[in-house]
Order: C-alpha cells, then sequence, then structure tokens
C-alpha cells in the first residue's frame, strides 16, 4: 500500500557562511595504476584502517576494493576486478565482523552481483547474483548497499522493478535471497532512487528519489520496518528557496529527524541542506548553497556529531570552484567552509561523503586533481566535530553511505579501542 502526503514546507532564513581552515592532510594520492575516480565514501574498521572502492582504474582498469593502513598511510590492494569476478564496483558497507560487501557489474548471469569481501583472508566472493526475473541492477558507483544487525543487506537501484521506474530491495541474510520491497510507478512516489538507504533501529528504510508527480524535483521515503509499507515523506516543488534533486543519503538525529542534501535548487540554484521534521514531515531548508564561497551542487549525504552538527561535501564550488567540504551548525544554521579544494596536490571533485573516527578526525575522497592524479584520499582535524566517550552516545553519529546500524557497531568498537 501506498500513501502520498504533501505537506507545509518552511523556509529557513539565508544564514551567512564562514571560512575555517580545517587541517587537511593527503593520505593518498590515487594514480591511474593504483586506481581511478574514488566517487564512493570510505569505510573506518576498528583498528583505524580505511577501505573503499574505485570504480575503475587498477591493472585490469575494471575497479578496485583497497586499503588505506592507519599507522603507514600505505595504499594497498584488496580485491583487483578483472572481468571474471565483476566490473566497476560500487560504494562498500562493512558488518560487525569486519566482512565488506559492495555491488558491481558481472555475476552468473550478466546481471550484476553482490560481492564480499572477507575480513580475514580478503578474499572476493559472490554473496549475490542478481537474475533477470529480479529486475535489479548494481548500485551506481557513489553508492552504497545498507545493512542492519542482523546482516540484512538493502539497495537501491535506478531502473528496473516491477514498473521499470526504479525499486528498493532486501538480501536475507539467512536465505541469502532477494526481496523486491518496493517498486516505483513514477506517480507521487517518484522515479529512479538514489544514494544509500538509511535504516533506523527499528527497520525502517529512508530514501530518496528523482521526478515525482506534479513536480519531477524528488521526493523523500518511508518503506516501514515492520509492513514494508511505503510512504512518500515530502515533495519538493518549484518554489524559491527550496531544492531539487535530493541525491545523497539521509541521516537521522536522536529525536528522529531526518537531513540530506539536494543537488540543484535553493535560493542561488546551487543545492541545499533540509530536514524534514519527525512528526510533521514538514521540509525546511536549513541552507542554500551558494556555490563561489561555500560550495556547489552536493551529490553525496551528510553526518552528523554528538552535538548535531552536520558535515559534508559538495562537486563544485568553493574558491577555485573544485568542491568543499562543509559543517552546519547545529541550532544557528551557520554553515563553516572546512576546505576548499584548489585541484592541486588535495584533489577536486567530491563525489563521496565523509566519514568520521572515534576520536573525531573525518576522512574522504576526491575523484580528480592535478596532472595525473586521479583522486586523493584525505584526513580532515581540528572541524570542531564533536565526540563522547560513551560507546552508546556514539550511536547519534550516522554516515549516509552505509548503513546506521553497521557504523554503531564499529564505533563501538573504536570507543572501546580509544578508551
Amino acid at each position: 500500500m501506498r500513501l502520498a502526503r504533501f505537506l507545509p514546507i518552511i523556509f529557513a532564513a539565508m544564514p551567512t557562511s564562514l571560512l575555517f581552515a580545517a587541517d587537511l592532510t593527503v593520505l593518498a594520492t590515487i594514480t591511474p595504476y593504483k586506481a581511478a575516480g574514488p566517487m564512493a565514501g570510505l569505510i573506518v574498521d576498528s583498528e583505524g584502517n580505511l577501505f573503499g572502492t574505485a570504480t575503475m582504474g587498477g591493472e585490469s582498469t575494471l575497479g578496485k576494493v583497497f586499503q588505506i593502513d592507519a599507522l603507514t598511510h600505505q595504499l594497498s590492494t584488496h580485491v583487483t576486478f578483472d572481468g571474471t569476478n565483476g566490473t566497476y564496483p560500487s560504494g562498500l558497507t562493512m558488518d560487525s565482523g569486519g566482512n565488506l560487501y559492495g555491488t558491481s557489474y558481472g555475476g552468473q548471469y550478466g546481471r550484476g552481483m553482490v560481492f564480499k569481501v572477507d575480513a580475514v583472508s580478503h578474499e572476493l566472493s559472490t554473496y549475490y547474483s542478481f537474475t533477470t526475473a529480479d529486475g535489479i541492477r548494481p548500485m551506481e558507483g557513489q553508492d552504497s548497499l545498507s545493512i542492519d544487525s542482523a546482516g540484512n543487506l538493502y539497495g537501491s537501484y535506478e531502473g528496473g522493478g516491477q514498473y521499470g521506474h526504479g525499486a528498493i530491495y532486501e538480501i536475507d541474510a539467512t536465505t541469502k535471497q532477494l526481496n523486491v520491497l518496493y517498486s516505483f510507478t513514477d506517480g507521487t512516489d517518484g522515479q529512479r532512487p538514489h544514494g544509500s538507504l538509511y535504516v533506523d533501529t527499528a527497520g525502517n528504510i529512508y530514501g530518496a528519489s528523482g521526478g515525482g508527480v506534479p513536480y519531477g524535483f524528488g521526493t523523500v521515503f518511508i518503506i516501514t520496518g515492520d509492513t514494508h509499507q511505503f510512504s512518500t515523506l515530502a515533495t519538493f516543488v518549484p518554489t524559491s528557496g527550496i531544492g531539487a534533486l535530493p541525491n545523497g543519503g539521509l541521516v537521522q538525529d536522536a529525536a528522529g529527524n531526518l537531513y540530506g542534501t539536494t543537488n540543484e535548487g535553493g535560493y542561488f540554484g546551487d543545492g541545499t541542506i533540509f530536514k524534514i521534521a519527525k512528526d510533521t514531515n514538514e521540509l525546511t531548508t536549513l541552507y542554500s548553497l551558494g556555490g563561489s564561497s561555500d560550495g556547489a551542487n552536493p551529490i553525496a549525504g551528510l553526518i552528523m556529531d554528538a552535538a548535531g552538527n552536520l558535515y559534508g561535501t559538495t562537486l563544485f564550488g568553493g574558491s577555485a570552484n573544485n568542491g568543499t567540504a562543509f559543517r552546519l551548525t547545529a541550532g544557528t544554521n551557520e554553515l563553516t567552509t572546512l576546505h576548499s579544494f584548489t585541484g592541486g596536490e588535495d584533489g577536486a571533485t567530491l563525489y563521496a561523503g565523509l566519514t568520521a573516527d572515534a576520536a573525531g578526525n573525518l576522512y574522504g575522497a576526491t575523484n580528480g586533481g592535478f596532472a595525473s592524479v586521479y583522486g586523493t584520499v584525505f584526513e580532515l582535524t581540528n572541524t570542531g566535530f564533536v565526540v563522547v566517550p560513551e560507546a552508546n552516545s556514539l550511536a547519534l553519529v550516522a554516515v549516509a553511505t552505509v548503513g546506521v546500524l553497521g557504523l554503531r557497531s564499529r564505533m563501538r568498537r573504536l570507543s572501546n579501542r580509544q578508551a
């Protein structure tokens, strides 16, 4: 059963932005042989090692799964995709045992697959091969599967489904079977879902789609965890100050409010940061990006610290129009540019969002750079990211590129290690 709700929209004042130079360290420079074009966010394990994917590049030019060592910052390859084991991987998610999961093209039936990289052996195996009957194909390069506390995986596909307009699916951890939870109709529900899904503690699934009758600027939806009922929570409208095209995943605060980004729209047309209220589903524009100083056209979702501050990246904009990393302060909605990428040694063009470790350091990846550089992996410190020592409190932090429950288990381990 599908329910559509058209709810009030609240316009926020146009807050100011600040330039605050956080400390950026380039941990790895990506060259064509090592990899090419990191697009998805990174995963941090209990030892502080970083894991990511390159959609292309590597020895076979078909993508790879890589690790950056926490101590040496040495980049090493776990998996090289060569066509026989898949091609062009999406982003990663991690289970409580440290195993990595993602999607790629290829698979037994040529429709794509979900792969697993073992935490100990680093060997790749096919977890599930998509079939023609599934109507599902791999996720886009910047998107990742989400995982719940039982190990069930959740993903989206921009095409396919019963009506050909996209679908949301689950892969059961016990049976390894795929279940299509919802197929989009290109009505008030939207079409072509994109961005990683967010799974809350009750098993509710939140995401964003393109299209949506009557305006076609995108929607935010929920699929309930118990009955799998689909509802449209918010519809983006062609009104001044409201965003359009929510591409990244969502993040949820302790009160149940949702936050995300749009790639376009807002007062200046360069995208927005928005909030959807828990009880009323009111859509509020918290900040309209302006391009030159504070960034433009975010693709990725947001992360939230223990104080409710939001952190994210933009694809373009900033002082050199090569993208930015930013913080939006809770309460004041004041945006601070943490780093404006130059297109030099620090890289350029951020499809990926940020990831936080237990010490409050932030990590991300760029998709380009100078000369023969095909991207960078970087660390940001002195960002103001608020952490608390208690492991349970760190559950407030959520990364839009992975399932929140999987992140919680990792953050608990990180906190125990720090203590």
